[in-house]
Order: C-alpha cells, then structure tokens, then sequence
C-alpha cells in the first residue's frame, strides 16, 4: 500500500487538532508528512493522554485533503472513535526591510568640494572668498580636543602651536590660499565668553538719551 502523502508546499505546515474534550493537544507536521509519520506521532499523543492502550490496533485515515482542508479519522481496532481536522497553514510572505543607507559624511564632503572646485573653474566672474578656510573646531572635554589638534597636525605635517593670550591650540596649513586645520578653544575660555555675552543686552553704544 503506498502511504499517503498531504499536499506538497515548500514551506507550508499542517496542523492537526481535536475536539478540546479529546484532552489532545494540537499538532504541528511539515507539509511532507505521510500518513505513516502522522499515525506514530498521534498514537503517542492519545497513549499519554490515557485515550487508548498500548497494545490495540491503532490507525489514522486522511480525508478531503486537496483545497488544504480535511478530516482526520483515530481508528482503534477498526472502530472510529475520533475525528480531528487538518489544516494546512500557508507560510508569511517574505517581508523585506527598506533600510536607507545614509552616504558617507565624508565621502559627501569631497564630493561636495570637487563639485565646488568644477563650478568656480566653470564661472570665472563668480566671487570667491578672500579668506577661505577649512578649519574644525575639535569636539569633546579639554584633553580630548588637544588630542584631536595633534593627530591633525601629524596628518598635515606641521608642529601643532597655541595662539592668542586665551590658549587657543591649533594645527594648521595652507593648501594654496585655503587654511585646513583643527583648532581647540579651552572649556575656560569659552566658559568666559559666554558670561561677558550674556551681559551684550544691557551694553549700548552711541548717545545715552537724557530727561
């Protein structure tokens, strides 16, 4: 007798379940299972719920299973004394993520300056800057930001210096009449600044108006 097979999906699964006064819980079987394999495994099942007796003649028998939807029959000893659907379960659909993938900051910026270097080249009555300047000004605690001065300065080939009366550290170069640099400012200094800007608004200049 050839065994019976349930009908082929790839991926789908079949589940089988009972009256809930059968005390049998349902079962889950791939969609390739045979008759054979779902009969041993239900035969455990109603053996450990204490349904039937080892020993008795056991047999399952699948119905109406073409659209996916079927009956199943419990025979024991010839005698069916259960029946149980079967429902094959379709599997999700592949769900794809959209992940937008950001360009690099860098590889943005020198676009962006070969995009600039084109134009001015292609625009020779355009202004350009007097002064123009690349210079980053380091970010993170004090010895944080002289760190990022003297890794800079090594990558630009330049002894890293202080300027001003106020601690400034820098290291910079000129490309041409471009600065490119990183420069640090001291968390005092600009701790000061910020204090003598906050009394700018009560600062007037000119004429004091008179009663």
């Amino acid at each position: 007798m050839q065994p019976q097979t349930l009908p082929d999906q790839q991926t789908a699964t079949v589940r089988v379940a009972f009256d809930v006064n059968a005390g049998i819980e349902p079962l889950t079987f791939p969609s390739s299972a045979t008759t054979a394999e779902i009969t041993d495994r239900l035969r455990a099942a109603f053996l450990a719920a204490d349904v039937i007796r080892d020993g008795h003649r056991f047999a399952v028998t699948i119905e109406n299973t073409e659209m996916g939807i079927g009956t199943v029959n419990v025979l024991v000893d010839g005698r069916v004394i259960e029946h149980g659907s079967i429902t094959r379960i379709e599997p999700e659909p592949p769900r794809f993520v959209v992940t937008r993938v950001e360009p690099d900051p860098r590889q943005r910026f020198i676009a962006g300056l070969r995009a600039a270097a084109d134009f001015y080249e292609a625009n020779t009555t355009m202004p350009i800057p007097l002064y123009p300047n690349l210079v980053v000004h380091a970010e993170g605690d004090d010895e944080t930001q002289a760190e990022q001065v003297r890794v800079a300065a090594e990558l630009l080939g330049v002894e890293p210096e202080r300027t001003g009366r106020r601690g400034h550290f820098r290291a910079q170069r000129y490309f041409g009449p471009i600065e490119v640099g990183v420069l640090h400012i001291p968390a005092a200094t600009m701790a000061d600044h910020a204090l003598r800007q906050s009394y700018s608004a009560n600062i007037h200049t000119g004429q004091v108006a008179t009663r």
